[in-house]
């Protein structure tokens, strides 16, 4: 099916839309096996879809329940308000969505090893020479509250630059499936918040509960609780 629609979309010269597809068919001479290349890439970003966003989802969750954050009842109000045509409401929603993902960012830790000598930030400060065969430990947290680049970096700050948002990569490692991840995230956000009194269950069950190297992996649980009626 994958394969037809890339075939279809390429005959009929369909290339200079925005929507994922089109970019990947713009990006053919990146992919040594061409359109097969495509084909895997999109079956990659659908098997991918899901695990991203709700690991992420969980610890953006987490951290907006946080005690020095805004109260639910204000995000409650600016979830209810979004759909009703507010677009100031979904505006500042939004930027609430983000700022928690920085703080929160997921996953936190990423492996990979090195199959080639490779020097990164060459002319920079930070220059660092990485050898063949060794394996490399990548912070994505870490980079979140880099001194250099955040002021306040341990505040909520609403509105901060969207380049400093990295949740989803940046440059030839940015994510394609960034706008649906985040329309997921915002959906998901909004119809959470807009139940009546949104809190954590008591006890360890309303705290954030992950697998692996320091929840870096997945949520596991995060157990919440709201009334029936407002």
């Amino acid at each position: 099916i994958l394969a037809n629609s890339v075939a279809e979309r390429r005959r009929d010269g369909a290339l200079d839309t925005e929507d994922v597809l089109g970019r990947l068919l713009r990006m053919k001479d990146g992919f040594a096996d061409g359109d097969a290349g495509v084909v895997r890439s999109i079956a990659g970003l659908c098997s991918g879809t899901l695990a991203a966003p709700v690991g992420l989802f969980a610890h953006t969750v987490d951290q907006l329940l946080r005690d020095d954050r805004p109260s639910p009842r204000t995000i409650r109000d600016l979830a209810l308000a979004a759909p009703n045509g507010s677009d100031s409401a979904e505006h500042l929603l939004r930027e609430f969505i983000c700022e928690a993902e920085r703080l929160g960012t997921f996953p936190s830790v990423l492996h990979r090893h090195a199959e080639r000598d490779v020097t990164l930030a060459e002319h920079t400060p930070c220059k660092t020479r990485i050898p063949k065969g060794a394996n490399v430990v990548f912070w994505p947290l870490l980079a979140a509250f880099d001194a250099e680049v955040f002021e306040r970096r341990f505040a909520f700050v609403p509105g901060r630059p969207k380049w400093q948002h990295l949740g989803f990569g940046y440059g030839r490692h940015w994510c394609f499936g960034e706008t649906l991840g985040q329309t997921l995230i915002y959906e998901m956000t909004r119809a959470l918040f807009a139940l009546p009194r949104l809190r954590r269950a008591a006890g360890k069950a309303g705290t954030l509960q992950s697998r692996g190297m320091e929840g870096a992996y997945s949520a596991k649980s995060l157990i919440l609780e709201f009334d029936r009626s407002n």
